[in-house]
């Protein structure tokens, strides 16, 4: 999730949304069509090795990206049940990630408060 060695490293925010909307709804929907394993999944979704590195924050105007105060911790993850493979339900476990992980870094960043890329991550 960092930039290159000898870089000015950072967590590319953007990257990190992505990576873990298709994550979650491959497993989503290879777990229920392939491999037939019913409702509700436990998630754990979580970044470790990540005190210190700040966190590219979403932009509000321009194009020059602005980033966080470093992470105060190591090691954030969000544990959840999910009930259902509705692409709100999706979305939601993963603004909640994203939310706790900007928390880290000491930005509080409200549900939906940054731009969306994938419309539906189970496509």
């Amino acid at each position: 999730m960092a930039g290159a060695a000898g870089a000015t490293s950072h967590v590319y925010m953007k990257n990190v949304e992505n990576g873990f909307a298709a994550c979650t709804s491959n497993f989503v929907e290879v777990a229920t069509s392939q491999l037939n394993i019913p409702y509700p999944f436990q998630f754990e979704l979580g970044g470790v090795g990540l005190k210190g590195l700040p966190l590219s924050l979403p932009l509000a105007r321009g194009y020059e990206p602005s980033l966080s105060d470093p992470l105060f911790e190591d090691v954030t993850f969000l544990r959840k049940v999910l009930n259902s493979g509705e692409t709100s339900a999706l979305v939601r476990l993963v603004d909640e990630f994203l939310i706790k992980l900007y928390d880290a870094a000491g930005f509080e960043l409200k549900p939906r408060g940054f731009p969306r890329q994938l419309e539906d991550p189970l496509r």
